[in-house]
């Protein structure tokens, strides 16, 4: 029974239990290890990646854009920093994913650029707005293959991997101190965890009526913290379709950003097709 049950059962609304439970949301929650060296393989948020060889460090591309009438502006190339390493037989094992969403073997990564370059593909093609992006070699790159983010599902012999630093730097400059130098790196386990999605107090019925008599009722119903699946939380939340899934949110805190969240259709999740994942910002 959860903490919300037991209190509609404190003050005699045990029949709305039932109807409680449509809303409720299972999540995997991501609780932060203390020890010391991290192992390569292991799962953990921040600083270099585990990678296999035949998977190259992700990088966000030099991009040069104008807005019509303002002069042009300039991003170097950039290595992308790893926001989260899931090993995934650590997660089957710890048995917080009894649904079995996500892959039970592998490497799942989710890396981001860090930066103000977040452009969709639509200024591509914008009259007022000139963009252009340049690889590693300094070709010009076509729009779709201008990325910012990436999620990358590996599924390989463990012992090929070897921690990868960005052959380029990252991108600082919205970033001082701790996050000049990557993301601070820290291993994770993992919780089976529940909560309940925002839609039990958006519609007129028994909930909305019973927060008016008791007032912060539904401060705790859910986590506002970093989790994989579940419904993504905080002040400017991404709204999740009825197809789609929030994969990941991450508490990353820093200036106007609070949360960031890749967010993927079931389907596609259910197909292991993690690149059609897409990216969100919780901003002030």
């Amino acid at each position: 029974m959860t903490e919300f049950e037991e209190y509609l059962r404190e003050i005699g609304h045990e029949d709305l239990i039932p109807e409680s439970q449509k809303y409720l949301r299972r999540l995997v929650l991501l609780t932060e290890q203390e020890g010391g060296e991290i192992p390569v393989g292991a799962s953990k948020c921040g600083r270099y990646p585990d990678l296999p060889p035949e998977i190259e460090y992700p990088l966000r591309p030099e991009v040069r854009y104008r807005r019509k009438g303002e002069p042009l502006q300039r991003y170097d190339i950039a290595g992308m920093q790893l926001i989260a390493q899931i090993n995934l037989r650590e997660l089957a094992e710890s048995s917080a994913d009894p649904e079995h969403l996500l892959p039970q073997t592998g490497m799942l990564y989710f890396f981001w650029s860090c930066d103000g370059a977040i452009f969709d593909q639509s200024v591509f093609t914008r009259p007022d707005f000139t963009i252009m992006c340049f690889g590693r070699d300094g070709k010009i790159l076509p729009p779709e293959e201008y990325r910012h983010q990436r999620v990358i599902w590996w599924d390989g012999d463990m012992s090929q991997l070897r921690r990868t630093a960005p052959p380029f730097p990252y991108n600082t400059e919205f970033y001082e101190g701790e996050k000049e130098n990557g993301l601070p790196e820290y291993a994770i386990g993992f919780a089976d965890e529940s909560e309940y999605s925002n839609d039990i107090r958006r519609y007129n019925g028994p909930f909305s009526e019973l927060e008016e008599e008791h007032d912060g009722i539904f401060d705790d119903i859910q986590f506002h913290t970093d989790k994989l699946l579940g419904v993504p939380t905080g002040g400017n939340y991404p709204e999740l379709n009825d197809d789609e899934v929030n994969l990941l949110q991450f508490g990353f805190q820093y200036g106007c950003v609070w949360n960031i969240y890749w967010i993927i259709k079931r389907d596609d999740l259910l197909r292991r097709d993690f690149d059609k994942a897409y990216f969100d910002l919780d901003v002030d």
